[in-house]
């Protein structure tokens, strides 16, 4: 009788072998030309390739910069550091590329750059940069995107209707519900709205927003930070939380009702809180993650407390989203004199997360 052949248990099937040793592609877009994007890049990227303690993003990643060269050498060249990525024609270019490294992606036009001002050319190329990365989401090519900072003003002057990178990458991936959260060494804050004019916003709160908000950072909380039972605080959204009524009843009518339907998906969400009290709250180990209810509410203690260390990230999207939490600082661009720290981390973070992502798979 033949002898039956040993069967060895938990082995990956050779599909999943195969996924766990193609590597992860990031692409990285410039931001404005104009702006600090470039420097901010340049210098991240130097740093990872120095420093061995860093994440080996170059040795773990195809790392694709979507931007113009001249841009990038310019700048390399301009505070003297060594940036040579491999440059690839097309896209279909990069997919013959299986070794982990720097690349770059160049638009065929060179156009000259006005740097340090808006200006509806740099608009154009930053626009141009982000459909480029869109179009690689699109097709399932790119695992996380790390995007550089944006002149709203100059994308508008080129013709292109533009709120935010949130809003459009939410449209174009037709996600439903997405969430801004920032994340600074102390804290990560979640916001229920994002790019609204203040006197909109309790016009766009809803308790089935607020809700959809803290459910999200809590899943995320779990599947990409390893959090297993993450602790949710809740801004109020007037003075005091409300004071009972007197001051607003948003907290009462809006706010309490999604925490206690959070609550009832067995979330640990706790509040609504007086804003001008919840982040200490935070910062000394209350709370992993604080759901704010507009953007400066959320982005003033952000800024604060850990400006340069300040990441954004965008959750919901089919594809990690990361990207500095600074704008494109044209009063300082090409001065040489900016941080790249909020830029390192913010790669680092997409890179952590994907490949926390590719454990669970």
């Amino acid at each position: 009788m033949a002898k039956k052949k040993k069967v060895r248990r938990n082995q990956p099937s050779a599909l999943k072998e195969k996924v766990l040793r193609r590597p992860k592609t990031m692409v990285l877009t410039l931001g404005d030309p104009g702006g600090l994007g470039p420097e901010v890049i340049v210098k991240a990227l130097t740093d990872h390739s120095a420093d061995q303690s860093k994440l080996p993003i170059s040795k773990t990643f195809r790392l694709l910069i979507i931007g113009h060269e001249h841009v990038l050498q310019q700048t390399a060249e301009n505070y003297q550091l060594s940036f040579n990525p491999k440059k690839i024609q097309s896209i279909e270019e990069l997919n013959t590329q299986s070794t982990p490294g720097i690349y770059l992606l160049s638009p065929k036009k060179n156009n000259d750059f006005i740097t340090g001002q808006v200006n509806a050319r740099n608009g154009e190329a930053a626009w141009e940069y982000l459909q480029t990365a869109l179009d690689l989401i699109l097709r399932h090519q790119v695992d996380a995107v790390v995007t550089g900072p944006v002149s709203k003003e100059a994308i508008n002057q080129a013709g292109y209707p533009f709120i935010g990178h949130t809003e459009l990458f939410a449209k174009k991936t037709n996600t439903r519900k997405v969430v801004m959260m920032f994340t600074t060494n102390d804290f990560k804050v979640s916001l229920a709205t994002t790019h609204l004019a203040y006197k909109k916003v309790p016009l766009h709160l809803s308790t089935h927003r607020i809700l959809e908000t803290i459910v999200l950072t809590h899943n995320w909380l779990k599947e990409y930070f390893g959090l297993a039972a993450p602790r949710i605080g809740v801004c109020g959204l007037n003075p005091h939380a409300g004071e009972a009524g007197w001051l607003g009843n948003e907290e009462k009518n809006i706010i309490a009702p999604a925490i206690e339907q959070a609550k009832k998906q067995e979330i640990i969400c706790l509040g609504p809180y007086p804003a001008d009290s919840i982040f200490k709250q935070a910062r000394e180990g209350e709370f992993d993650a604080v759901v704010a209810m507009y953007h400066d509410q959320g982005l003033i203690p952000i800024k604060t407390f850990g400006f340069h260390q300040a990441v954004n990230i965008t959750l919901g999207l089919p594809v990690i989203r990361t990207s500095v939490a600074h704008g494109t600082g044209f009063d300082i661009a090409g001065q040489g004199i900016a941080r790249a720290d909020s830029m390192r981390r913010a790669i680092d973070l997409a890179a952590q997360m994907c490949l926390k992502k590719q454990q669970l798979f």
